[in-house]
């Protein structure tokens, strides 16, 4: 990833972070990490926002050059912040309203990839009050199988039901709205790619220490071992890095991204989870894991997103 030399280190920066979510404490990390970091780069005017409904009025009443999107989860990298920020007629980072909301949506994103011929698990809908609809579902799903919420990310309210285990849809809680994904459980390697600056830079092997990559594996020390590069033959792995690069083509993903696969055991095939437009940057997070590896520091990571924002016309 070639950088410009940077003159406009005098430019004024906001970095969105925090926010109201089940994200929040991941996005907290995520801010704090960036704003070493341009404190490092040498920026001089940043100011740290800790998103909130008066967002609007703050950012206005600041009026940055360009905001670094630190936020994860609902509203944050889902269209929304990315239409205020449109409205403000304020540059960000990241990718814009489309991609965003896009991406967000499990079902939406896994419908469009499908066209370009990247496969998903097999995978249906559940709806709040439609129990005896939902019961058909699952037994034609079958276990083991994943149930998931459609749009939070950071497996948020993920569970992993295999054959001995027991799910009673007519008591699920509903906490993450109204319609949930119940999917086929593809046991393989967990594969996640980096894409930056529309190439894809290399994909990592997760080893969770539990049954999968739930929010405990991703943000606590010690519970994940990661292999990078991935231990997969040469040609699949150049089959991963371009399956992941044309789902963020096709998506109209920008600047950054993170997709998420299972190499199949059975089938060897690969099975796309999810495209995340906004993905960590916490000590633990894989995208600056992946580019450390292919030599592009944390640093470039971010200067290069607070450039391609300020050029970004």
């Amino acid at each position: 990833m070639k950088q410009k030399k940077n003159k406009m280190k005098n430019k004024k920066i906001a970095i969105l972070f925090g926010g109201w979510n089940s994200e929040r404490e991941v996005s907290l990390s995520s801010g704090r990490a960036v704003n070493e970091s341009l404190s490092r780069l040498g920026y001089q005017d940043v100011t740290l926002v800790d998103y909130s409904k008066n967002s609007y009025e703050e950012l206005q009443a600041l009026n940055p050059d360009v905001v670094f999107n630190a936020l994860h989860g609902k509203y944050g990298e889902d269209g929304c912040v990315q239409g205020m920020l449109d409205i403000l007629e304020i540059k960000y980072t990241h990718s814009g309203v489309l991609a965003s909301a896009l991406c967000m949506d499990k079902i939406l994103s896994r419908n469009i990839c499908s066209q370009i011929g990247v496969k998903s698990p097999e995978f249906d809908i559940l709806v709040q009050g439609q129990n005896q609809q939902n019961k058909d579902k699952i037994k034609k799903i079958g276990k083991p199988f994943v149930i998931k919420p459609n749009d939070e990310g950071s497996s948020i309210g993920v569970e992993v039901l295999l054959e001995d285990s027991d799910f009673d849809i007519d008591n699920y809680e509903w906490k993450y709205g109204s319609e949930i994904i119940i999917e086929k459980y593809v046991s393989g390697q967990e594969i996640q790619v980096a894409v930056i600056g529309n190439k894809a830079f290399g994909a990592i092997e997760i080893r969770p220490k539990k049954l999968f990559y739930d929010y405990e594996c991703k943000y606590t020390k010690g519970m994940t071992d990661y292999v990078m590069p991935a231990e997969i033959d040469s040609d699949k792995y150049k089959e991963s890095l371009d399956l992941a690069y044309r789902c963020h083509k096709e998506l109209g993903c920008d600047a950054i991204s993170r997709v998420d696969f299972i190499l199949s055991d059975k089938d060897k095939n690969f099975y796309l989870l999810e495209v995340n437009t906004q993905p960590g940057f916490t000590p633990l997070s894989l995208v600056p894991q992946i580019a450390e590896h292919v030599g592009i520091s944390f640093d470039q990571i971010v200067e290069f997103l607070i450039n391609q924002a300020i050029n970004n016309d």
